[in-house]
């Protein structure tokens, strides 16, 4: 949203292109949770992010993730550089 991606219309879209979970503990619905995320990486065509889900009234994470957003002509699905406003927002985010 800060960075102003319009997946139905950009030019560039960032696919999922990895992901990956693991479990520690069970979580389920209604429960609510709280979700960390950071970055892991950022490189020039490509974002890995980190997550943790937890519960609010513990310090124990339930589990830990990752996936990786790779950005894409939309037109022929080349390998772009990640362009500068969602750039200019993510490093917001590790600031």
């Amino acid at each position: 949203e800060k960075g102003g991606l319009d997946p139905a219309k950009d030019p560039v879209v960032g696919y999922v292109v990895n992901s990956s979970a693991s479990y520690f503990s069970s979580i389920s619905y209604p429960q609510k949770v709280d979700v960390g995320l950071r970055i892991n990486r950022m490189g020039r065509k490509s974002i890995t992010w980190g997550l943790g889900v937890f519960c609010p009234t513990e310090s124990l994470c339930r589990v830990t993730g990752s996936f990786t957003h790779a950005f894409v002509a939309r037109a022929t699905g080349a390998s772009v550089e990640i362009p500068p406003r969602i750039r200019e927002a993510v490093e917001k985010l590790s600031a």
